[in-house]
């Protein structure tokens, strides 16, 4: 079924994209040009379309450089998708060069594989930076904003007499912050 939806997506891009003018990027012929899945010399949407056959039919469609264009370690229809949008807009989904990368840690990506920790009451969800190629670096960076409380039910701490008053608690059900209230003398 996910298979099917993101053939899908792929099938609904390229149309997009054979209703506008292909963006291609061109190297000289003694180069390797990254992307370049069909060895045309131009990375376009014919390269999208081949790297999707060779997700299929490896044996049909061979390629002769790294297919694994978004950098997770597999080979698969996400790479055809992510060739894909490269083609539309190389600066936001760049094809790194898998046998060298300077690691730069700059990237603020909110996929989950860069969570560190899930926002809470008490602070927002945090996140590593990431390399372009996908690397997961060490410091962080702060997304979104802080939950509200979920408190439970009110308990009577101390009854309210006719000589004092009382007192009744809630906790956070996440970060067991106290909220207390005073009950008036009866």
């Amino acid at each position: 079924m996910k298979l099917k939806f993101k053939l899908l997506l792929l099938v609904a891009l390229v149309a997009v994209m054979l209703s506008l003018l292909c963006i291609t990027a061109s190297a000289a012929d003694s180069e390797i040009v990254l992307g370049d899945m069909n060895g045309d010399s131009v990375v376009n949407i014919d390269d999208a379309i081949y790297l999707l056959k060779h997700t299929m039919m490896p044996s049909r469609y061979p390629v002769s450089q790294p297919a694994d264009v978004n950098g997770t370690g597999d080979v698969n229809i996400d790479d055809a998708i992510y060739l894909l949008k490269h083609t539309m807009m190389p600066s936001r989904y760049p094809i790194i060069d898998p046998t060298f990368c300077s690691h730069k840690f700059m990237q603020q990506n909110t996929e989950p594989v860069y969570l560190k920790t899930v926002a809470s009451c008490k602070s927002p969800a945090v996140y590593y930076h990431s390399c372009v190629c996908g690397e997961v670096g060490e410091t962080t960076f702060a997304v979104g904003d802080t939950l509200n409380h979920d408190f439970g039910s009110w308990i009577i701490i101390e009854e309210a007499t006719s000589d004092k008053n009382g007192l009744k608690e809630r906790v956070c059900q996440n970060c067991n912050a106290i909220e207390q209230i005073n009950l008036l003398r009866c």
